[in-house]
């Protein structure tokens, strides 16, 4: 029984235990099947309900060992539908509730990549970076690092990404992905504009093997920085290995579109257009096609091949453009098509540009000369129409037109259909609702020519005269005033009929002289003088025996025949003139064998005369009679001073072209018109011929005074804006610039309508930039110079960018020694002008530019592409000589001596024996002593030249101690101070010798030397260099104060350059030594202001921050030096690192000082001195002053783990760490 109930439990129990498990099997079961279920719909494709389903697995199964897969499961297919914020939240919610997940790594990355894809990058750049501190064992790790960089460098972080990227690089060195990093730095650098340096650090990838995709971004790069540097021909060489690699890849479009670029940047049009030709056979992307064709047919358009043009950007599809570039590419096609005489193909590419909306920028100034094309094609088509249905039409679409469609409007109505009523309503409006516009001017002349053309006489006069006393200097305006002439003397009033009238009274036997005062009447009121002379002839035919004045009816005939011969002398009709001055003088003879005295007879003489003396054709013979003509005549105060002006102005120019005699006789005449108070215009005319005359005989202070006498009163009109101009220039030849831009200000102000105005604003530039008033000159300019909108189109426009005011403004930046801004001018000039004048005094400049700034590889680079652009160009000569002195201030005294011995074949006289004896110093400097010697010994027996000789056993004296064989040295250095006392290279030789005996420890002997060059030389190099050296004895010594005291007077010597720069750093080091840090500051800020490019300033830089640190002020200390960690090598930012810890610990922030010295050795990268270690032993001795000796006992442990106790480091850490153990076992007790 007991077997029994024994069995029973047993059974009852199982039977339990079954129950209780079956509905957890059953759950295990349905997890099982959700998430089968969900990855089979990822299968099928519908990403989205997978996406649902894997969250809900994770939402109903959160303890499942599944679910942090389910939720990346569910990110991943939420991301291949592209949504991308739901994907960014969903592994956020994975990492966030499974940290340990064996995928949470993966997650932060996917993240941090959604994120910059999501335009987020900061956010992306702190997830990336999160992936060290949450899973510190994922492989992600070095990627991700370089991926948090490169967003940190697009959120605009570059201190974030310098410090990411090194980090990277230090902590990683087997890492494949150190390629990516390197790159990245040197695209920091590039942003930085240190192209150098960037180059530098894509040397550092060195022959990696890379994948093709950054293998190509780094290779279009190194192209970009070397032809940053100037080295185009080697930039070239790298695209077009790029292009022509057998590799089928991405590159070979990006790179012929940087190659073909350059190519045409630089003028080198051929090669462009051939270079495309070679890219277009590879498999390039659609856009990067377009590109290069249109550089190829910019290309074929600059050397003229405008059927080579058209075929190639015919070949450019429109609609893969955007807007703007598909109405710049239907212009040049536009403008092609013209040049090929096909206006009616022309004309829809004109047409398409004008449909398109103008709120484009840059399209309204491409579209005014679209419709300036489309109007003149359509009028070459004969059909004038058409023109005014589209200027109707884009008079409403187009309202930044306005005024060029109205004046197109009245042009063709004016011109073309022979409308002057209609087209003055056009031009009326331009002037009326456009004042402003450059047109005005152009529309107030067209609309006194419509009055003309319409018969409105006395309108006519009036528009003529406001349009000159509105533009007196505009280029029309003397064509106005003839018109103006023309319209009051010689325009006739019609009153035919009555004419008919009087000449049927006539025939009948009507009044002869009734009939002679209609005649009057015609030739004086209504200037119809042909029908004045044909109803005296009537006269004199009807006359019969009736009485009549037979004086008064000649006068008239005289004076119709005397405006008649104007008249047609004014229209260009010589024989007709011809033949009234003529009659005029038959009328004339016959009045004076009268004996007629009247004084209408007088005036028939004196017009008779001055015909008669006009018609002179020899000028000097018309001069000479002048003034007997005006006894003669008797002429009215204004016409003897206009014809006194005439003969002045005739001496004036024989004087010019022939002899200076007739200067006299010039000067009388207008001394003679000023004494007769002419009327204002001649008084003008005749100042400025007068100033003419004093400026030509060398009398330049009469010759401004007489102008500005003249211009005194502010008149307006044609004559004074010639008077101002010319006193302008003579102020600008006196050197008066500030009243000569005065004056060329008011006349822009005054007369700025007149074509002339832009090259008066280029003059005034001119002197604004001779001024140094740089802010002016560029206000001028920016008037001047539109910005090149449409400077790509240069080759299919007329105008071009003023190549003089880009000269200028580099000059002005390069004087202002604004060197960026200069560097970056320069290189605009040579973009916009490749074919310039200036292009090679251009790169020389740059070559200077980077010279200074401690570039010296941009600075070879630009000299070797003036050498290779123009070989046979002196200034290739210069370039050569620039690039021997650069290398051999580099040191690089081999390739120095190559060129210096280039430069010695092709130039002569002293540019050769300069660089004879550089090629024999550079042999020297290398230790080529047989070579140098003989060289020196050739150069010996070609010049006379003691300098160079004094230098050479300069060179000997120095090798030979450098060799140690003292005695040589010697005899060398005790030559050059004995035979060549008398030269500088003497002081060089004796402190040769003062450091010799220094190394011979002849201390009094060398001081002696030392003490005595300042006394005997005067050159301020010379007396620096020999208190330099002093110093530096006295500092080998430890006499410090004495090395001060020299230091000090080196400074003061010492000109800017090598000298200066060595004596702030000896200065430096003594003031550091006797702790006067403040002082040492004044110093390091002076030489980093003046040196920023130079080697050592970075070090200066840090010692700036040490000092403050010194000196106790630790917050501008620690800025300094943290501004420095992005751009330190590996040594330097373990120092610097070290330093700013050490400032938080001297303030008394021990925590913050642990945290900052950990730095140096768990963050910085490793480096060849103990920073490391240092740091760590500091951090150690830093916890045990807080008391923490656990702490600090395992710093202490660590180092003798790593170094062993046989290091010194070890040996005094575990010498701390028995102290600390004493120190704790006492306080357990």
């Amino acid at each position: 029984m007991r077997l029994f109930l024994h069995k029973l439990t047993l059974a009852l129990l199982v039977l339990f235990l079954f129950c209780s498990l079956l509905p957890a099997q059953e759950g295990l079961l349905q997890e099982e099947k959700d998430f089968r279920f969900a990855s089979q719909l990822a299968e099928k494709q519908l990403y989205d309900l997978a996406a649902q389903q894997f969250e809900k697995f994770a939402d109903t199964w959160p303890t499942s060992p599944r679910a942090p897969e389910a939720l990346f499961n569910a990110a991943e297919n939420l991301e291949t539908i592209a949504a991308y914020q739901r994907a960014a939240e969903t592994y956020l919610r994975l990492v966030m509730s499974y940290p340990e997940a064996a995928n949470a790594d993966k997650a932060f990355f996917n993240r941090g990549k959604l994120l910059a894809v999501l335009g987020d990058p900061l956010n992306a750049a702190f997830t990336l970076e999160r992936i060290r501190i949450f899973t510190p064992s994922s492989e992600l790790i070095p990627l991700a690092m370089v991926s948090a960089a490169e967003q940190f460098r697009s959120a605009g972080e570059p201190q974030k990404a310098f410090s990411a990227a090194t980090a990277m690089v230090a902590q990683y060195p087997d890492s494949p992905a150190r390629p990516r990093a390197f790159f990245l730095l040197s695209q920091l650098q590039h942003d930085a504009g240190k192209p150098a340096l960037a180059l530098a650090e894509l040397n550092r990838i060195g022959s990696t093997r890379v994948e093709n995709t950054l293998a190509t971004q780094i290779a279009l790069l190194r192209a970009r920085l070397l032809a940053e540097l100037g080295r185009y021909a080697k930039s070239d060489s790298v695209l077009e290995v790029l292009i022509n690699t057998d590799t089928a890849n991405d590159s070979i479009g990006a790179a012929a579109c940087v190659l073909a670029h350059s190519l045409y940047s630089r003028g080198l049009y051929q090669k462009t257009v051939q270079s495309v030709e070679r890219s277009l056979n590879r498999r390039i992307r659609p856009e990067e096609r377009n590109r290069l064709r249109l550089l190829q047919g910019d290309s074929w358009t600059a050397l003229g091949e405008s059927s080579s043009a058209l075929n190639t950007l015919g070949r450019i599809p429109h609609d893969s453009l955007g807007a703007l570039d598909a109405a710049k590419l239907a212009f040049r096609l536009g403008v092609l098509q013209k040049r090929a005489g096909e206006p009616a193909l022309a004309l829809p590419w004109f047409s398409r540009i004008l449909a398109q909306a103008d709120t484009l920028a840059g399209l309204t100034t491409l579209q005014r000369l679209a419709l300036q094309e489309q109007t003149a094609m359509l009028l070459e088509l004969n059909n004038p129409g058409e023109a005014l249905r589209s200027l109707r039409r884009l008079f409403e679409e187009l309202p930044a037109l306005r005024d060029l469609i109205l004046m197109q409007r009245a042009t063709i109505m004016r011109t073309i259909l022979k409308d002057p009523v209609s087209a003055r309503q056009d031009y009326a409006m331009l002037t009326s609702f456009y004042p402003a516009s450059s047109l005005a001017d152009d529309a107030a002349l067209g609309l006194a020519i419509c009055h003309e053309e319409a018969g409105e006489k006395e309108a006519a006069i009036r528009a003529y005269q406001n349009y000159l006393a509105l533009y007196p200097a505009a280029e029309e305006g003397a064509e106005a005033e003839r018109r103006l002439t023309w319209l009051r003397l010689y325009q006739p009033e019609s009153s035919s009929t009555r004419d008919l009238w009087i000449s049927s009274a006539l025939q009948a036997g009507g009044d002869a002289n009734a009939a002679l005062a209609w005649a009057a009447e015609r030739i004086h009121q209504d200037h119809d003088y042909q029908a004045g002379l044909n109803l005296l002839r009537q006269i004199l035919a009807a006359r019969g025996e009736r009485e009549v004045d037979e004086t008064t009816l000649s006068t008239l005939a005289g004076f119709a025949h005397a405006r008649l011969a104007e008249k047609y002398a004014l229209e260009g009709d010589s024989p007709r003139s011809a033949l009234h001055a003529d009659s005029l003088q038959e009328v004339n003879r016959f009045l004076l064998s009268r004996g007629a005295a009247d004084q209408d007879s007088r005036v028939i003489n004196r017009l008779a005369q001055l015909s008669r003396w006009s018609r002179i054709e020899r000028p000097l013979i018309r001069a000479g009679m002048v003034d007997t003509l005006l006894v003669q005549i008797q002429p009215s105060d204004s016409l003897a001073a206009a014809l006194k002006l005439e003969q002045a102005q005739i001496w004036y120019r024989f004087a010019v072209d022939s002899s200076a005699h007739w200067f006299s006789r010039a000067d009388a005449a207008c001394r003679a018109i000023s004494s007769v108070n002419p009327p204002p215009r001649i008084r003008l005319e005749n100042a400025l011929l007068h100033s003419k005359i004093f400026n030509a005989i060398q009398r330049p202070d009469s010759a401004i005074q007489t102008l500005q006498d003249a211009l005194t009163g502010g008149s307006i009109s044609a004559p004074a804006a010639e008077a101002a101009l010319f006193l302008a220039g003579l102020l600008e030849k006196a050197d008066r610039n500030d009243e000569a831009a005065a004056l060329y200000e008011d006349w822009l102000h005054t007369y700025g309508y007149a074509g002339r105005a832009d090259s008066i604003r280029t003059r005034l530039c001119q002197i604004y930039f001779k001024q140094r008033q740089f802010d002016h000159a560029r206000e001028c300019m920016n008037h001047s110079d539109d910005g090149s909108a449409l400077q790509e189109l240069s080759p299919y426009l007329d105008q071009k960018r003023s190549e003089t005011l880009l000269w200028l403004s580099a000059q002005a930046w390069l004087l202002q020694q604004d060197i960026p801004a200069a560097i970056t001018a320069f290189k605009e000039y040579i973009r916009a002008n490749p074919q310039g004048n200036h292009r090679g005094q251009a790169l020389l400049a740059l070559a200077d530019l980077y010279t200074m700034t401690g570039n010296p590889q941009a600075a070879a680079g630009h000299l070797e592409e003036l050498i290779a652009a123009s070989p046979q160009d002196s200034l290739a000569l210069v370039a050569l000589i620039r690039t021997a002195d650069l290398l051999y201030d580099q040191h690089q005294f081999r390739e120095a001596a190559i060129r210096y011995a280039r430069i010695k074949t092709a130039a002569s006289g002293a540019v050769q024996r300069q660089a004879a004896m550089q090629e024999v110093l550079s042999e020297y400097k290398q230790n080529n002593f047989a070579r140098a010697r003989q060289l020196a010994d050739t150069f010996k027996k070609s010049y006379k030249d003691r300098r160079a000789e004094a230098l050479f056993l300069y060179e000997d004296g120095m090798i030979c101690l450098a060799n140690k064989d003292f005695s040589a040295a010697e005899n060398q250095l005790k030559e050059l101070t004995g035979k060549y006392r008398d030269l500088p290279e003497a002081a060089e030789g004796e402190m040769g010798l003062a450091r010799l005996y220094a190394t011979l420890n002849k201390t009094d002997e060398a001081l002696k030397i030392l003490t005595n060059i300042p006394n005997r030389y005067t050159e301020p190099r010379i007396v620096a260099l020999s208190y330099i050296n002093l110093g530096e004895f006295y500092y080998e010594s430890r006499q410090l104060e004495n090395c001060m005291a020299a230091a000090r007077k080196a400074l003061e010597y010492a000109p800017r350059g090598p000298e200066q720069q060595r004596a702030i750093a000896l200065l430096v080091t003594v003031f550091d030594d006797l702790r006067l840090w403040d002082n040492a500051v004044v110093l390091l800020r002076q030489y980093i202001q003046e040196y920023p490019e130079a080697e050592d300033t970075f070090n200066r830089r840090m010692q700036l921050g040490i000092f403050l640190i010194n000196l106790k002020e630790y917050d501008r200390g620690v800025d300094q030096l943290k501004s420095l960690l992005p751009l330190a090598d590996a040594e330097s930012e373990a120092e610097i690192q070290y330093w700013i810890a050490r400032a938080y610990h001297e303030r008394g922030d021990m925590n913050q000082a642990i945290i900052e010295f950990l730095k140096v050795k768990y963050v910085c990268r490793p480096s060849k001195l103990p920073w490391g270690t240092t740091a760590l032993y500091e951090a150690g001795q830093t916890y045990a002053k807080l008391g923490n000796l656990v702490n600090a006992r395992s710093l202490f442990q660590q180092i003798v783990r790593e170094l062993g106790v046989g290091d010194q480091f070890g040996r005094v850490a575990n010498e701390r760490i028995r102290e600390i153990d004493a120190t704790l076992a006492r306080q357990k007790g």
